[in-house]
């Protein structure tokens, strides 16, 4: 979520602007910037949505974090890894988490790294034990998840 937040903030800071249309975020990155084709460009949007990093507000859309306090490496460019689904899916459990909990995001974190450094098995299968812990309905991550695992584990050809 790091680069995607980061990602966010760029854009905003570049433009100058608290609000800004989702065609300027989208203009911004595709050609403006060249970093991604449109149909990519949104489906960034769209996790940055899902993940809260974004809020609609009537006409606009805002970043829902200090932008402005966002560090950015001077030569900052986002890798393709923000279109995955790691972090998306594992993203998507933590805020789950947070938000049927009440808990705070990194604590979150914390008790799935301790949980994973104790039984060492992929962070996504923590996070989903975890929720299960709280008694969260899984259903919903279960394929993503099995797709992530299943692709980490496949052999890499040269």
């Amino acid at each position: 979520m790091n680069q995607l937040k980061q990602t966010i903030a760029f854009l905003f800071k570049r433009k100058g602007e608290e609000l800004l249309s989702e065609k300027e975020l989208l203009f911004s990155l595709s050609m403006d910037l060249h970093w991604f084709p449109p149909d990519e460009c949104k489906k960034i949007i769209d996790n940055a949505l899902e993940l809260k990093l974004l809020v609609k507000t009537e006409n606009n859309l805002k970043p829902n974090f200090d932008y402005k306090k966002t560090e950015l490496p001077a030569d900052f460019k986002p890798g393709r890894d923000i279109l995955g689904y790691r972090d998306d899916v594992f993203l998507r459990i933590v805020n789950e988490i947070s938000e049927k909990t009440g808990m705070d995001k990194k604590n979150v974190v914390a008790e799935i790294n301790r949980h994973q450094d104790r039984i060492d098995v992929e962070i996504e299968a923590v996070a989903l034990l975890l929720a299960r812990k709280y008694n969260l309905d899984i259903s919903k991550f279960l394929d993503d998840v099995e797709k992530i695992i299943t692709e980490r584990q496949r052999p890499q050809h040269p």
